[in-house]
């Protein structure tokens, strides 16, 4: 059975721990197999500051992830739009996740904990998740959330921003 991993997320905004978690990704599954899902916002806001075109870019320009691997769904969770193009009884999909939306996927009845040493079921059946590792910046936990907050907080200098984006996107 083909296994596809797709990596699924909102990516406001995509940042090296995000990449890490790709490359795992394409370790484990093979590149041909792994995709990034995301979604548009209905509309920009401080939350959601980066449209799928901006987002897309960025993976693409400072990341290296083939544009053809970064994919816009509706809804991350339930990727149609990459599974459709597989066969929905010779494929299962594994979603990757961070760790907070993995306990919560863990109590639905159609996902299930990825075990390599498991059976698969195709995806029109079940799907299957992992959980990506957490990112650290000098020790602390960071999430997207944190880095837009850091990003919009104008008691941060203008420099210490452009130091902080350089760690979070592992540019010297």
């Amino acid at each position: 059975m083909r296994q596809i991993a797709i990596y699924a997320g909102r990516f406001q905004p995509f940042h090296k721990g995000h990449d890490s978690a790709y490359k795992q990704l394409v370790d484990k599954f093979g590149e041909e197999n792994v995709y990034v899902a995301t979604s548009e916002p209905k509309e920009t806001s401080a939350r959601n500051p980066f449209k799928f075109g901006e987002k897309k870019q960025l993976m693409t320009a400072m990341f290296d992830i083939p544009s053809e691997r970064v994919v816009q769904v509706k809804n991350p969770y339930k990727p149609v739009e990459v599974l459709s193009k597989f066969d929905p009884k010779k494929t299962a999909f594994i979603t990757a996740v961070g760790e907070k939306d993995g306990d919560r996927l863990s109590h639905g009845k159609y996902f299930k904990k990825y075990d390599a040493d498991d059976e698969l079921s195709p995806y029109q059946d079940r799907g299957y998740f992992v959980t990506v590792p957490n990112f650290k910046v000098d020790d602390d936990v960071m999430s997207a959330t944190k880095i837009r907050d850091k990003m919009g907080n104008p008691a941060i200098s203008t420099e210490d921003k452009i130091d902080f984006f350089k760690k979070i996107h592992n540019k010297p």
